[in-house]
């Protein structure tokens, strides 16, 4: 009685104050804040030939800090080969500069870099080495402004080697098929 009681009572005062319950979860929720209209998820790409995207999109963060989009997607039969199992593409979005330095300095260790390529549309990326024994591969592209992308293959069967080139054309695929530059520009 006493637990019901307390649970009617800060209902009651939320109300009061005028606290609202958040929006039901439709699989992207960003809480309340100035980035809360910057809406990155439709920059998430669609799944490139071979593969096909795991459930949705989900957008988290941490109001007046950062926000980040994710969305996963594995390989079909028709790429299985290449030994990649899973591809996460993040979009990340950090409001303060001071901490978008902290946050792009803390990604980039332990990834080589920056470079510069086509494919990237020539904004600085870093990548994990290629000759990496690791279970995943990275790319991040500093697409200034507070944003970045990052891209992670996960190993996933027998053509993920150390020195195979496959994981980093996966990454290039799915690099590929998004719009960075509306990335950067979105408002």
């Amino acid at each position: 009685m006493r637990f019901a009681y307390c649970v009617f009572l800060i209902a009651g005062i939320s109300a009061l104050v005028g606290c609202k319950r958040p929006p039901a979860q439709s699989g992207s929720f960003l809480p309340p804040g100035p980035a809360a209209q910057l809406e990155l998820e439709p920059f998430l790409p669609q799944a490139p030939p071979g593969w096909r995207a795991l459930g949705k999109a989900v957008g988290m963060g941490t109001p007046g800090r950062f926000h980040t989009w994710v969305k996963s997607y594995t390989s079909e039969a028709s790429t299985a080969q290449l030994g990649v199992g899973r591809v996460v593409v993040q979009i990340h979005f950090v409001e303060k500069p001071g901490d978008y330095d902290e946050f792009l300095q803390d990604l980039s260790r332990g990834l080589a870099g920056p470079f510069h390529s086509p494919e990237s549309q020539d904004y600085p990326f870093y990548e994990s080495p290629p000759t990496s024994n690791q279970d995943f591969h990275i790319l991040a592209v500093d697409l200034g402004g507070g944003r970045q992308v990052e891209i992670i293959a996960w190993r996933g069967g027998e053509g993920w080697y150390m020195g195979s080139k496959n994981p980093g054309t996966v990454i290039s695929a799915f690099l590929q098929a998004m719009d960075l530059r509306g990335i950067l520009t979105a408002k």
